[in-house]
């Protein structure tokens, strides 16, 4: 893990002391520094260097950092995990105007691994700001962007700093001088602000996982679907988002939750008929859900399957068991 802003603020130093609260051990990076990188237990990280993975900048990295710096002063270890240490969210490094592109990069790394990437951006502030954070590998281009700063952006709906998103790309592997090049720039605002990144070879595990999943249902016609799904992260926050037959749903009055734990659609038509699938983001990365099947019934007597007069688990049971 990796502490991006300067080593002193206002005379006093601004770098996270390894081992932390939770026993890991920290890089510090700022302006002018190349640095070796340990892993968390404070191990020089594997590569094809013996000191460890290094890393620099390319281009634009000079005084960029504020005072005060107005970042995350009070993270939430139930929130953000491991990278809730305050000396590591409070100050950062931006892109600006004057440097719109700021470039690092990583060397010695395993040509014949696959890394991936965690950023975290956050600065108070009441306009809009979202950073872009680009990663160019052997295999190509990846880029996410994470909106750091805004009015009421916070997990509380009031405060004016992300303290809850955390942004993620994976499957990269190093060009085959063993680097990999990382471009912070602005996607929206005047400002793309990085705090800490963490930087792991990809295992290929995903990043969230449901934990509860969504059931098939029947509805009359003109009545009313519901589907829910509930999804964890390893830590962040998890964004889940519906589509029904792959296609991305959009709340119209009729839709209501297509971006959130409980989709509903009342006023069922034919329309609605299909397989529905919740999809949760964390760290960047989707995972779908089981799918769902939704039938709807124009008359008493559609879907009873078995002739019982009741419509029950036993005809939704034979109805799935027909696809």
């Amino acid at each position: 893990m990796i502490d991006l802003g300067p080593s002193t603020l206002g005379g006093l130093p601004a770098t996270t002391a390894s081992p932390d609260a939770n026993g890991n051990f920290w890089n510090n990076f700022g302006p002018g520094q190349f640095v070796r990188l340990v892993d968390t237990g404070g191990a020089a990280t594997a590569s094809s260097d013996p000191a460890g993975i290094g890393f620099g900048a390319t281009t634009n990295l000079g005084a960029t950092f504020v005072f005060p710096p107005n970042g995350l002063e009070n993270p939430d270890g139930g929130i953000l995990g491991p990278f809730a240490i305050a000396s590591a969210t409070s100050d950062y490094i931006f892109s600006d105007a004057g440097s719109p592109v700021v470039g690092l990069e990583l060397s010695s790394l395993d040509p014949a691994l696959q890394y991936r990437f965690r950023f975290f951006g956050s600065r108070v502030f009441d306009v809009t700001q979202e950073a872009q954070y680009l990663v160019d590998g052997g295999n190509g281009v990846q880029s996410v962007t994470l909106v750091t700063s805004g009015t009421n952006i916070g997990s509380d709906g009031a405060s004016f700093a992300n303290d809850n998103i955390i942004a993620g790309i994976r499957g990269v592997t190093p060009r085959a001088n063993g680097t990999i090049v990382i471009e912070l720039s602005a996607a929206q605002g005047s400002f793309g602000y990085l705090n800490l990144l963490e930087v792991s070879v990809d295992d290929g595990a995903p990043d969230v996982s449901f934990t509860q999943q969504p059931t098939s249902q029947i509805a009359d016609a003109g009545g009313t679907l519901a589907f829910s799904a509930v999804a964890d992260a390893e830590f962040g926050a998890v964004n889940i988002r519906w589509q029904r037959d792959g296609v991305d749903l959009v709340d119209d009055g009729r839709i209501v939750g297509s971006q959130g734990e409980t989709l509903t659609i009342t006023g069922a038509s034919l329309a609605d008929v299909g397989v529905y699938t919740a999809v949760a983001t964390g760290g960047g990365v989707d995972v779908s859900s089981d799918g769902a099947v939704a039938a709807v019934r124009q008359s008493a007597t559609e879907f009873d399957l078995n002739g019982d007069g009741v419509l029950d688990v036993v005809d939704l049971l034979l109805f799935l068991n027909a696809f």
